[in-house]
């Protein structure tokens, strides 16, 4: 939704264009979805939309830079509503595209896009996992996914909702799984008393509205960018 409003209401040049966001929310029309934002104003603020267009934004650039060094598989952990795969076709052709994702929420996405009656790219790979049941070796494993090969990895807004040994153990496939010099962009939660002033008052804002405490921790987030060294 973020992403949607990002593109109806910000000024050109866009952070991130994303045409498909406000369909595969399950949206109908444009006015729809802004109404859908009217009960908690807060969630019109620029700076929330920012934070969620440059976050992916930042991930794409760096997966480029990367598809110049000769990596040629991306896989998005906890993909959610991700339309990358269908925004860039012209990656697409030489890329493959690994979406993984709660079995439930991969589930919902699929059937928004047949609805929608969008061609699924060939070269995109559907891989259902529970980071809490599953490991990723496994789920990967199942899926016939390269061991070994070099990989590009995004974690975007996925870290705050997994447990601590979730959370350990997936980071660990990613390094075990991937061949060295793989590169992966992943956005973690920080403590909230390292904010003060303004993005202080504004995490606090959103902890107090009830259905968006997620919000809050969402702001209050890093995007880092590593090279993963181990096999």
């Amino acid at each position: 939704m973020q992403r949607a409003a990002h593109l109806l209401l910000d000024d050109d040049p866009k952070i991130l264009a994303d045409p498909f966001a406000r369909a595969f929310a399950g949206y109908a029309s444009d006015t729809e979805m802004l109404d859908a934002l009217d009960p908690t104003q807060l969630l019109h603020s620029p700076r929330l939309r920012t934070l969620s267009t440059l976050r992916n934004r930042y991930a794409e650039d760096e997966l480029v830079q990367a598809i110049a060094r000769g990596i040629d598989g991306y896989v998005i952990l906890g993909a959610g509503l991700d339309s990358f795969s269908y925004r860039r076709p012209d990656l697409m052709a030489s890329l493959d595209v690994f979406e993984v994702d709660h079995p439930a929420s991969q589930a919902w996405k699929r059937a928004r896009v047949a609805e929608l009656g969008i061609p699924v790219p060939a070269r995109l790979h559907h891989v259902a996992i529970d980071f809490e049941r599953t490991t990723l070796a496994d789920g990967l494993a199942e899926n016939a996914v390269d061991r070994g090969r070099h990989m590009f990895v995004s974690m975007l807004g996925v870290a705050q909702y997994l447990t601590k040994g979730a959370l350990a153990n997936t980071l660990r496939d990613v390094a075990a799984t991937t061949a060295p010099g793989s590169e992966m962009v992943m956005q973690y939660v920080v403590p909230l008393a390292t904010f003060a002033g303004d993005e202080a008052a504004l995490v606090a804002r959103f902890s107090q509205i009830d259905g968006y405490r997620c919000l809050s921790l969402m702001r209050a987030s890093r995007v880092v960018k590593c090279q993963l060294a181990l096999a």
